[in-house]
């Protein structure tokens, strides 16, 4: 394989380190390899990320957030045994969640991104937000309505 695909594989496996493997050859033939791993998953930041988990209530998606994690969608708690791997339907990469964006750890396409929803409302508690008021109308006086006061005005007209 080319240094290319190794990297791929790598990449696609989220290996923390890359492994090559140095030969020498000479009128003897090639000597047993020396082989170097080198940590890349530090040096690389699109290597690191968060993987999925999957719940079952609504089978959202969403980024594992520890032991549990609440669903951005249904708020269920989805523990963390709930892990799924999910793979680019281009390279076969792994996806992670960075932040709030699930993109694949290989070709770097960009699949969704984490909305987090409103909280509900449930029967029996109280609104978290509240509608809007009315908007009141403006109130518009007649000529034939008497004056605030309650009189008729002067010698009982009316304005």
């Amino acid at each position: 394989p080319t240094q290319q695909d190794v990297m791929w594989a790598a990449d696609r496996v989220l290996r923390p380190t890359l492994p090559i493997n140095v030969h020498a050859v000479n009128g003897r033939g090639q000597s047993a390899p020396v082989t170097f791993e080198l940590p890349w998953a530090d040096a690389f930041p699109w290597l690191r990320g968060t993987p999925s988990v999957l719940c079952s209530q609504c089978f959202k998606m969403s980024s594992c957030k520890g032991q549990w994690t609440q669903c951005g969608h249904c708020q269920a708690s989805v523990p963390a045994e709930a892990r799924i791997t999910a793979r680019c339907s281009d390279c076969q990469g792994e996806m992670l969640w960075s932040g709030s964006t699930l993109r694949c750890t290989c070709c770097l396409r960009v699949y969704g991104k984490e909305v987090p929803q409103p909280q509900a409302w449930r029967p029996g508690t109280k609104p978290m937000h509240q509608s809007p008021a009315a908007p009141q109308r403006p109130r518009f006086h007649s000529g034939n309505q008497r004056n605030r006061s309650g009189g008729g005005g002067h010698n009982g007209q009316r304005w």
